[in-house]
């Protein structure tokens, strides 16, 4: 069967000159430029499906072609009537570790770069993310009581996402209680002050409540951190798994370095080693509110003052104003973004 090479073109580098280049000079740039300068391509490893000749073949048109480099992507064949392309080994495993060290053989023997897109699809992760190191969400639960008098009850545990990896009693299998909180009940879901929210969570331990509430009907809400379960998308078949925590720089640090040492890198390594980035594809935050077990902290640090009390207006009610709840949603959304940026791009780029 004669094989069909496709290149998809994503970027072209130009090549810039000081005033001091002569013509002559900045001509011949032009005429036969360098690789770095030269036109590079996604090369989609379709399922994950490779062979030695195949990587070789690719990379000797890529070069003929005039391109200066490609970036190693395992991926989904998306369509695959009747399974066209069969199913390759795992991603980062044994034989897709042996594939990219012969295409980073054959790229310098070609003198062409190379790039990975560190996993399977997109954006980061893969099947050796555990729980703890997977992107999560903050999840809560509600119950009405009345007081004065004690209660003791278990607080029920919130819905969390269908994909949310489970143990055998149905909770999931990482989860962080974040705070139990409590104020006075009302049908219009409106907080007149924020003193009138009460931190009880000293008051539970062990999934059940033990609060002495005073007069009156009370709302309480029980937080959670725990799995979004958002897994990669349009991995190949046998290389799917969870997304990492993108707020949590040590997932983002655990991630890198797992291909990193898969691949046998070292710091300080050759400068001429074809391999030149690491990189990411695309970005999808799961939906829900965005949490990560340190976002407390991380909130603190950035604006000041603590999120915890004000957590009802992610749960849909208003505390104090419409305009002050809305400038908490504010802060908390920066947080957000902040966090991704440093933990994800920021951390992703010092590890490389």
């Amino acid at each position: 069967m004669k094989k069909i090479t496709v290149f998809l073109l994503v970027v072209v580098f130009v090549a810039c000159s000081s005033p001091e280049t002569k013509v002559s000079e900045l001509a011949a740039g032009f005429e036969n430029p360098g690789k770095d300068e030269r036109p590079h391509a996604y090369w989609n490893w379709l399922n994950g499906d490779v062979s030695f000749e195949g990587l070789t073949y690719d990379l000797e048109e890529a070069k003929d072609k005039g391109l200066g480099g490609l970036q190693m992507w395992d991926t989904e064949a998306m369509r695959n009537s009747n399974g066209f392309v069969p199913s390759g080994p795992p991603f980062m495993g044994t034989e897709s570790v042996a594939a990219m060290q012969h295409a980073i053989k054959e790229a310098k023997r070609l003198d062409l770069n190379l790039g990975l897109i560190t996993s399977s699809g997109w954006n980061a992760g893969g099947p050796w993310v555990k729980p703890e190191m997977a992107s999560k969400n903050l999840y809560y639960s509600s119950i009405v009581v009345n007081g004065p008098g004690q209660i003791k009850k278990k607080l029920p545990f919130p819905e969390v996402a269908r994909r949310c990896p489970k143990g055998e009693d149905g909770l999931p299998l990482w989860y962080l209680d974040v705070a139990v909180l409590a104020w006075p009940n009302s049908e219009d879901k409106v907080i007149p002050d924020i003193s009138e929210v009460i931190n009880i969570s000293d008051k539970f331990k062990d999934g059940e409540l033990n609060w002495t509430p005073p007069e009156g009907q009370w709302q309480v809400i029980r937080y959670v951190c725990s799995n979004s379960g958002q897994m990669l998308i349009a991995a190949s078949p046998n290389s799917k798994g969870p997304f990492i925590d993108f707020l949590d720089p040590e997932a983002t640090r655990f991630h890198f370095m797992y291909i990193i040492e898969k691949l046998g890198l070292k710091k300080g390594g050759d400068p001429n080693h074809p391999l030149k980035t690491l990189d990411v594809d695309s970005m999808e935050l799961p939906d829900g509110i965005q949490w990560t077990t340190k976002f407390r902290e991380w909130f603190m640090k950035y604006h000041s003052y603590d999120p915890i009390a004000w957590l009802p207006t992610l749960s849909g009610w208003t505390i104090n104003s419409k305009d002050e709840s809305a400038r908490f949603i504010y802060d908390y959304q920066n947080t957000v973004s902040d966090l991704l940026i440093f933990s994800h791009y920021t951390t992703g780029s010092e590890i490389c």
